[in-house]
Formats: C-alpha cells, sequence, structure tokens
C-alpha cells in the first residue's frame, strides 16, 4: 500500500465533523524545529492533548471551554498562553527556551541521590492520597522498513485508587480502531509461507482444520499492548535510576535546571556504569523545586541481548544489531498533587538472517507506544466492573465496552504524522 494512501485513511479516520477544534504546529525558538510531544491543554484544566512527532496538534474544544484560554508546555521552554481569541488552523507557537543555571539553585548541602531519595520519600504527599479517574487516549504502531505492520489506537477509562491502596489500577476500553489496510510482515517471508505450507499438508494427511497463524500479528504481540504504557506509572513501578538500592550501578550529576509550566525544576543527568535490566541507559531525572515532587523521568540508551539468548539466535541464523529504545514519564500538577500526564516508549533494531546459498534477509522494526490521559475526574468516581475491566492477555478489538457512547471525533488524538 502507498504511503500517500495510508495517509489519506488516516485523514479520514481523523475526521472532526461538526466539532470546533484547534490545530498548529509547536516549534523552539532558537532551532526553528518542532517539539515532540509538547503539551497542549486548557489552563488550570487537567484536560489536553499533546504533539506528534512533528510537533503537530489537534485539540477538541469543548462548548464549555471554547472562551477558556490554551496553555503549550514544553520541558525546559517557557509556556505560551494563547487566548481564546485567536484559536484557529494552522497556528504556528513558538516556544523559547528558559534554562536556570546551577549557581540559582542551592544544590550544594545535597548530592543528586539525596534529591532523589527525599523525591521517592514524599512521594506519598506529593502524589494523589484519594482515588482519581482519567479518559486517556493510546497509539501503538509497528513499523518494518518504514512500511506499517501495524497502527492501533484505543481510548481509555480508567480508575485509580488511592496510592496507598494495594489494588490494581482498573481499565475500561471504550473506544478502538486500528488500520486494517497495511504491510504484511516482508521479513523471512519466504521461510514462514514454506513452514505454513508444510504443516498445512500435515493437517491435510491427519484430516484436521489447518488454523494459519498469522506471524505479523505473533510479532505485534511480543512488545505486550497497552498494558505496557498502562503500568508505567512511578507510584506501582520504580525506575532503576530511582532505586537507591541500584545507585551504585548509575553515575549521577547536576545539570542546568528547567522550567515547565512556570515550575523551576532541578535536573539529574543519569547514566549508568554498567549494565542495568539488559539495558544501557542515559538520561534525566525532572525534580520540583517547590515540592519535591519527581516530575518527570527521560532516558534512552541500548537494549543489550542477554548472553543465554545469543546462542539461540545463532542457532537459527539470526542477528539483532543496534537495538535502541527510548522512554519517558511525565505528571502534571492538578489541585496542588502531580497526576499521570504521558507515558511512552519506543523501540528501533534490526534483526538480520543468514543464508548458506542465497543473500542474507535484512528488516529494521520499530515499534511505540503512547499514552496520554486527555482529561482526569475527582468526584462521583465508580470501580470499573470486573467483566469489563481491560486484560492484556486479550485481543483489545475484543474488549470495547463503550457505555459512554463516544465516537472518535469527540476526543483528542494525537494527530498523524505527515511521514506516514
Amino acid at each position: 500500500m502507498k504511503t500517500s494512501t495510508l495517509f489519506l485513511l488516516l485523514l479520514c479516520f481523523y475526521g472532526v465533523k461538526g466539532q470546533i477544534a484547534t490545530d498548529g504546529v509547536v516549534i523552539s525558538k532558537t532551532t526553528k524545529q518542532p517539539l515532540p510531544f509538547a503539551t497542549v491543554g486548557f489552563k488550570g484544566k487537567a484536560q489536553g492533548t499533546i504533539t506528534n512527532k512533528n510537533g503537530e496538534f489537534r485539540l477538541q474544544v469543548p462548548a464549555e471551554l471554547r472562551t477558556h484560554p490554551l496553555v503549550v508546555s514544553y520541558l525546559g521552554y517557557e509556556s505560551y498562553e494563547i487566548n481564546p481569541a485567536v484559536y484557529g488552523s494552522n497556528m504556528t507557537i513558538v516556544l523559547t527556551e528558559s534554562f536556570m543555571q546551577l549557581d540559582e539553585i542551592v544544590v550544594r548541602p545535597l548530592s543528586p541521590t539525596d534529591y532523589i531519595i527525599r523525591a521517592v520519600k514524599r512521594m506519598s504527599e506529593n502524589y494523589p492520597s484519594d482515588p482519581f479517574a482519567t479518559n486517556s487516549y493510546y497509539r501503538e504502531k509497528f513499523v518494518e522498513n518504514g512500511n506499517f505492520l501495524n497502527l492501533t489506537e484505543g481510548y481509555f477509562k480508567s480508575y485509580y485508587p488511592s496510592y496507598q491502596d494495594t489494588i490494581e489500577n482498573q481499565h475500561q476500553l471504550l473506544l478502538h480502531r486500528r488500520v486494517e489496510d497495511v504491510h504484511d510482515l516482508a521479513f523471512m517471508r519466504d521461510w514462514i509461507e514454506k513452514k505454513q505450507q508444510k504443516e498445512k499438508r500435515k493437517a491435510k494427511k491427519k484430516g484436521e482444520e489447518y488454523e494459519e497463524e498469522d506471524v505479523s500479528e505473533e510479532i505485534k504481540k511480543g512488545f505486550g499492548g497497552p498494558e505496557n504504557t498502562l503500568s508505567m506509572d512511578l507510584m506501582k513501578s520504580l525506575e532503576p535510576c530511582l532505586d537507591s538500592t541500584l545507585f551504585k550501578k548509575f553515575r549521577y550529576t547536576f545539570a542546568n535546571g528547567v522550567q515547565y509550566r512556570d515550575r523551576e525544576l532541578l535536573v539529574i543527568d543519569f547514566e549508568t556504569k554498567r549494565v542495568v535490566e539488559h539495558t544501557r541507559q542515559k538520561g534525566k531525572i525532572f525534580i520540583d523545586l517547590k515540592t519535591d515532587a519527581i516530575v518527570a523521568v527521560e532516558y534512552s540508551g541500548a537494549l543489550v541481548i542477554p548472553a543465554v539468548v545469543k546462542p539461540i539466535l545463532l542457532a537459527f541464523g539470526l542477528s539483532i544489531k543496534d537495538p535502541r529504545f527510548d522512554k519517558k514519564i511525565r505528571y502534571q500538577l492538578v489541585k496542588d498533587r502531580w497526576y499521570p500526564e504521558n507515558f511512552q516508549w519506543y523501540v528501533d533494531l534490526g534483526i538480520k538472517k543468514r543464508y548458506m546459498f542465497k543473500s542474507n534477509e535484512y528488516s529494521d522494526f520499530e515499534a511505540e507506544q503512547v499514552l496520554q490521559v486527555s482529561n482526569i475526574k475527582f468526584s462521583e468516581l465508580e470501580e470499573i466492573a470486573e467483566e469489563k475491566r481491560f486484560d492484556s492477555g486479550e485481543e483489545m478489538a475484543k474488549q470495547q465496552f463503550n457505555d459512554e457512547k463516544l465516537t472518535w471525533d469527540k476526543v483528542n488524538t494525537l494527530k498523524p504524522e505527515k511521514t506516514l
């Protein structure tokens, strides 16, 4: 399927007939480059969206907020407020960098790890102590050599019990859709088809019905589905760089502070001294100076293939090249507490298949998941009925319970990139 055709299909997907919306692009004043995953939300409200990798956004404007100003925010940049009188299409929003020198922040009495320990200890004070509910947009994509194998979206309703409670977070899938007309897996296609034909002949001889496996689907399942991003909450699972028992495996240094939504943030750079959880990591921890809250954790690095796996790969003539990843966790301040805002991860790796008597095969794979909280509810909360709770072990398409009668043109989504 041609790229242009896929993009046109996506545009149809994202139609907003009859809806009032505003859209545009967010760029850096210094670099003139787009700012990916910038926050675009209504001032003082836990409601909004984010930009895509091209810095583009589209935001639905409900009737009750049509006179409400918008705020565009990005880590390390001054927030930009948009008057509702200028809401429109194709806006260009330019953000200015804002850094604080180290000598502007009182950091000398404590080491970087002291600040991390203090922030972790204060989590119960800084994150919600009462139950709350959210609506969140989810997108996953799986790409081989620039061709889409999968592009799936979901819109979730979630119930979060008190963070002091051991009860698991509950999620309900309200909306689900996927682009169906995408490419088949190309890697080892001949080998797969020959194997399927062999299995089909065996089944026929035994008088059994042969059910063909969708190899593309099996590979996609290996990336875990929405559960990966739905469970990235720091209150449920600390990142290794925040775990004091692992501090000796990291190197921590202070960096220049930044602003985010008019808050001054302490920034701690970190990198692994050795392999940690099969990765080499390098990233940043952002801590609010006023509350000691962990506002964001962002890091990237290399995936390290476990030694026990390498012989298995070699036995099949397979090798993995340059496996890289990115991970981002971000929170937002609402009513003096820090609530989930955006979770995402990205993986890029190449896989090579060696042959004795013909040319080797190679494919580059990219996988990405993004979860963006579009609004938060604090009252009239209800737990999600057990029969409607999302189960990561089941197919998404079979778990849609749209009891709120939502449609895609009524919710905020991640605008499709023009490069699709």
